[in-house]
């Protein structure tokens, strides 16, 4: 099965360690450590991620035998029309069988 969620809030530096951030890490960290079958796709926020967060995603996907792949995406506002069409896009094409987007 592949696995679509949407971490750009993560990427926003003052995210990181409170509520949104804090509930993306640990989920992800969690799904990894007791999934070993299903594929993921990290939907990232292009260009803009602090230091901190690209390193951990680039960790995960070295560690996950390829399970594993980061999709870069412009961080818009997350309730615009061109947002959500540009989300489609990418589940849609990439033939995803869940989307989760917190």
């Amino acid at each position: 099965m592949k696995i679509a969620i949407d971490i750009r809030p993560l990427d926003r530096f003052d995210n990181r360690f409170r509520g949104i951030g804090t509930y993306i890490y640990n989920l992800v960290e969690s799904i990894l450590a007791i999934d070993s079958k299903n594929e993921y796709l990290f939907i990232a926020a292009a260009g803009n991620g602090d230091r901190e967060s690209r390193r951990w995603l680039d960790g995960l996907a070295k560690k996950s035998n390829g399970r594993v792949r980061i999709k870069e995406l412009p961080v818009l506002d997350s309730l615009s029309l061109k947002n959500q069409a540009l989300l489609y896009r990418v589940v849609n094409s990439e033939k995803v069988d869940i989307f989760h987007s917190p």
